[in-house]
């Protein structure tokens, strides 16, 4: 039972929480605090990783050397 809710939380359709509430919470920078996250899953999404950000950032970096 413990399994199935983790694999449904792992797709978001809708928030939890009421839109315009989320989007108060989003517009005070809150998304970045878990339990946000996860009643506004929709309006917060998950963020991306440091290392995904870190490899993008390279990537630019690369491109505008060859510029």
């Amino acid at each position: 039972q413990q399994a199935c809710r983790k694999s449904a939380d792992l797709t978001c359709l809708k928030d939890r929480l009421s839109i315009s509430f989320c989007q108060t919470l989003k517009s005070m920078r809150k998304c970045s605090v878990p339990s946000v996250r996860a009643q506004c899953c929709l309006s917060c999404p998950q963020a991306p990783s440091i290392h995904t950000q870190r490899q993008r950032k390279q990537q630019l970096l690369q491109n505008h050397d060859m510029l």
